[in-house]
């Protein structure tokens, strides 16, 4: 992560703990991230994105729901986000604590947040999770003014 927080990292990671989940089986969203205003879990194997949306501005949250391709079988997976564009860069990288078996993992902060991050307004990103070289879940997001 350019400039790393600890805070911020910190905070992440926590979130990424709390939002994590076990699933018996893939769901029709294998492999992409969902955003909304927030998550909330329906039950014991499943997290929902509250108030779906793609399109964020200061003074909302931003939350999401990332539905892998497969469980993290890892105990660590890397976070990245990009700018989107014709020369996409990327703006974070962070390796964050997984259980292996897990294949949701959910997260929200204030849109502020991600200033922390170096995303600005107007803005296109992109989020992913991988595992080494392999994506396991992708979404794409916009901050506006």
């Amino acid at each position: 992560m350019r400039g790393t927080n600890s805070k911020i990292v910190g905070v992440l990671t926590a979130a990424v703990f709390l939002g994590g989940c076990s699933l018996f089986g893939g769901t029709n969203e294998s492999g992409k991230i969902q955003f909304g205003q927030g998550f909330q879990r329906v039950s014991a194997h499943a997290i929902n994105v509250v108030h779906p949306q793609t399109v964020f501005h200061k003074g909302q949250f931003i939350g999401w729901v990332a539905h892998l391709k497969k469980p993290a079988d890892a105990t660590s997976i890397t976070l990245t986000i990009l700018s989107s564009g014709r020369h996409p860069s990327t703006l974070v990288t962070e390796s964050v604590p997984v259980n292996p078996h897990w294949n949701e993992l959910a997260h929200s902060q204030p849109v502020r947040w991600l200033e922390a991050l170096h995303l600005r307004a107007p803005g296109s990103y992109v989020l992913r999770y991988a595992r080494g070289h392999m994506v396991l879940a992708e979404g794409s997001f916009r901050l506006t003014g």
